[in-house]
């Protein structure tokens, strides 16, 4: 063997080499880098008591993006300039009516019962009024910079037969269409209403088989994914591509929902490190740390920040 044939050799097996780890994990070469970021139902009590003091902890505690509640009971253009001020930025939004943010307000800091406002979200968020809540959403999406618009909810009527799922994802499927002309995202997040059968199929799967992955992406909450018997690491292995968003939040003992403590080693069911890796390899790169009515949500934040901010790396 010549020299020139042992360079010709060593440059084709760097290519094979190349070739075999693009082909192990095809959408590593194209993704970004992950953003941690805060989905703000975290602060939502504190926002109620000194919104631009709140930012500016958020910003303090290292997180830059905030995925929002709406326009968080604020007309756009004035959240838009408060985010500012605090050097914070946003991305996504949960679709929520500015005239039903009151009542999200007032479940968050305890003052009406969850199922007073389980009660509410199936008529807020009844199907047909999508389209009014997604323009809503839109025109905040412009004022904020925002490209994911997410729907948080499937309303209980449309939950009972083949033909209320079928109206779910054609509905998806039709807000999709509208955020692809406005240059935005559609996505779903999950809670546990998803993974419940209707007649033993489970409306999750039937979404991400039937709604079109060119309209409609998700955001996947591992809290309630995994509380209703889901292997979050799975579902993402299964649809690499689909799942655009994803919830952090952590599970006691008890499979309540519970603070994400600052080190890996008591995280109690949920395993932060293999479910994000898991994420990335599935093309995730916006995470954002969640906590329900958050007793203490500055240190709440700071903690779960300490810990879930090295997996992005």
């Amino acid at each position: 063997m010549t020299r020139g044939d042992g360079i010709a050799r060593r440059q084709l097996l760097a290519m094979l080499s190349l070739a075999a780890t693009a082909t192990a994990h095809p959408l590593r070469a194209a993704m970004p880098k992950p953003t941690l970021g805060l989905q703000a139902i975290t602060i939502m009590n504190a926002l109620g008591m000194d919104l631009p003091r709140t930012l500016r902890d958020v910003r303090r505690t290292g997180y830059r993006v905030l995925e929002t509640i709406g326009a968080l009971g604020l007309p756009p253009s004035a959240l838009a300039d408060r985010l500012a001020e605090a050097g914070l930025s946003t991305n996504a939004q949960h679709l929520c009516p500015a005239s039903f943010y009151p009542a999200m307000a007032a479940w968050s800091r305890g003052a009406v019962p969850m199922a007073d406002i389980a009660v509410q979200l199936n008529s807020v968020y009844a199907l047909d009024r999508l389209p009014a809540i997604l323009d809503e959403g839109i025109a905040t999406a412009r004022m904020l910079g925002q490209r994911y618009l997410v729907w948080s909810s499937l309303p209980a009527a449309d939950l009972t037969d083949s033909a209320g799922l079928t109206r779910i994802i054609r509905a998806f499927d039709d807000a999709g269409r509208t955020c692809v002309r406005e240059g935005l995202v559609f996505a779903f997040h999950n809670g546990s209403r998803g993974f419940a059968p209707v007649m033993g199929q489970r409306p999750y799967d039937l979404l991400l088989a039937e709604t079109d992955p060119a309209l409609v992406k998700m955001e996947l909450d591992i809290y309630w994914a995994i509380k209703m018997g889901i292997d979050p690491v799975a579902i993402l292995n299964r649809h690499p591509g689909r799942f655009a968003l994803c919830h952090l939040k952590n599970m006691d003992d008890k499979r309540d929902i519970a603070p994400i403590p600052r080190r890996t080693t008591d995280t109690g069911r949920v395993d932060f490190p293999m479910i994000v890796a898991a994420a990335r390899r599935a093309g995730i790169a916006h995470f954002y740390f969640e906590q329900d009515q958050a007793p203490d949500p500055i240190r709440t934040m700071a903690d779960a920040r300490a810990m879930l901010a090295p997996l992005m790396r």
